[in-house]
């Protein structure tokens, strides 16, 4: 069989998704990282939420699950009412978001490197 690629063929490129993981159970990846950002730009969980078309309530699981399992407040909300609540990044999330930010960045900087040098795919002679 062949292993060229017809001239007009798409080319491959990696998709790599960063996510962590405490004791095997995922806790931290792209979806949490978009959230946080959100609460960091809006300053309510609930703009957040509805930005990203996640509902609140799964919104606020992810929140919790976070500082479940890494032991740490990462976002400190005020509750709302007359004046409606707010909340923002505590100093652990600010470095958390900042860390996992920068750890994807470089993941995917080394992908893109990786796969430069590994899929070299054969280019196919043009037909007179």
């Amino acid at each position: 069989m062949d292993s060229s690629f017809a001239p007009d063929a798409p080319a491959f490129h990696p998709n790599i998704q960063v996510r962590l993981a405490v004791g095997g159970q995922l806790v931290f990846g792209p979806g949490t990282a978009e959230l946080l950002r959100g609460i960091a730009q809006y300053g309510s969980i609930h703009r957040a939420c509805t930005e990203m078309t996640l509902s609140y309530s799964k919104g606020r699981a992810m929140l919790r699950g976070i500082e479940q399992q890494l032991h740490l407040q990462i976002v400190h909300r005020t509750q709302g009412g007359p004046g409606g609540g707010s909340a923002h990044l505590t100093a652990a999330g600010e470095a958390l978001l900042q860390q996992f930010t920068d750890f994807e960045a470089a993941v995917q900087q080394y992908a893109a490197r990786q796969f430069e040098e590994d899929f070299s795919f054969p280019v196919q002679e043009k037909t007179p």
